[in-house]
């Protein structure tokens, strides 16, 4: 069992292993400033509370990292984020790009029993509606292998596994069928200026830099790990 965290700390931890990619790695100060619109003496007071808890690690001149005990209490509050997204979206008609501020409150009031039970009326979805891996119930996440839309080869078949973005970019996809699940190919590179085009459905789309770079692809002979 966890130990008990608020709700503001739960978006710290939230922040950290987000802005972390669920890594190991250090996140700057000032990531954290941006991420949460809060102050440098907000971010600094913070991780020191959250250091001093043992759920992260300060280093000086490099950032803050997440303990196990951080990393836990972050995947928990993923887990109930994104079980909520998927119940919002899928049962309750939200629209996909603006139910991340609903969800934002329901994370911290659900409990891991409720949790366990919108997941089972839901028949155990693996992601959320953007395509985010869903933690399980023992705080496990699937190793999803992707990479950018942008790194594809020309002419290579894929599967968007997962987009990004605010909810402008979010209504853009949708609105153009660039959802997770949907299949496309990349049928070419612009040599200047990054333009994309991608096939989806027999339609030619021409994508910016800007909205490529918002969707991750995986290959369909590549699965997802356990």
């Amino acid at each position: 069992m966890l130990e008990p965290v608020t709700a503001r700390e739960e978006d710290y931890l939230k922040a950290i292993f987000t802005l972390s990619r669920g890594g190991d790695a250090s996140v700057a100060p000032g990531l954290l400033v941006e991420r949460l619109g809060v102050s440098s003496a907000a971010v600094s007071r913070m991780t020191q509370r959250l250091n001093e808890a043992g759920l992260v690690r300060r280093t000086a001149y490099q950032g803050v990292t997440l303990t196990f005990a951080g990393r836990q209490h972050a995947l928990r509050v993923l887990r109930f984020h994104r079980l909520a997204e998927v119940f919002l979206v899928e049962q309750l008609g939200y629209d996909w790009a603006e139910v991340d501020e609903t969800v934002d409150t329901l994370e911290h009031a659900m409990t891991e029993e409720f949790a366990n039970r919108l997941e089972v009326l839901l028949d155990f979805p693996p992601s959320c509606p953007h395509g985010d891996p869903i933690p399980t119930a023992t705080l496990e996440l699937r190793d999803v292998r992707e990479r950018p839309l942008t790194t594809l080869p020309v002419n290579a078949p894929a599967i968007i596994s997962r987009v990004t973005g605010d909810a402008p970019m979010l209504r853009h996809l949708k609105a153009h069928g660039l959802t997770p699940g949907t299949s496309i190919v990349l049928v070419a590179r612009a040599e200047v200026g990054g333009l994309l085009t991608v096939e989806r459905a027999g339609e030619e789309l021409a994508l910016s830099p800007v909205v490529a770079g918002a969707i991750f692809v995986r290959r369909p002979d590549e699965v997802h790990g356990a």
